[in-house]
């Protein structure tokens, strides 16, 4: 004799339950830790901007010592971390095309960037330096 259709214990009773809210707790965790990864990234991103002229500081005074070089840096960066960021952004196509030269655009790529920053921090300490004559 049968449970006329009914099956409490077998596929669709509570083991399924089980199954789902087991599977339903491993997806918010997935969830919980891709959010706090694209936090940590997200202030990693920022805090590297922020620090991303000490190297400049340091090649045009080399008496400074690391830690003031990226205070220094730090304090020339407030408000102009957007700037830089688009700045970046911008040769984000050319990075992604770089496997069609088989790393060969690199060669004129990297330069290019590197100017590109070297004229961003010229142009932010020129800023620093004179705040009246700003934009």
């Amino acid at each position: 004799m049968g449970h006329c259709g009914t099956d409490p214990g077998g596929i669709l009773g509570y083991e399924y339950l089980s199954i789902t809210r087991t599977t339903l707790q491993s997806h918010d965790t997935r969830i919980l830790f891709a959010i706090i990864g694209d936090i940590i990234t997200l202030f990693v991103l920022l805090k590297a901007c922020n620090y991303s002229m000490a190297g400049y500081f340091i090649a045009d005074d080399p008496s400074l010592r690391a830690w003031e070089a990226i205070l220094k840096s730090s304090v020339m960066m407030k408000g102009c971390v957007w700037k830089f960021f688009c700045l970046g952004f911008r040769f984000l196509g050319w990075i992604l095309l770089l496997p069609l030269t088989l790393g060969l655009g690199a060669l004129l790529l990297l330069p290019y960037i590197a100017t590109s920053v070297a004229h961003f921090y010229d142009d932010v300490k020129g800023r620093a330096d004179n705040p009246e004559s700003g934009d």
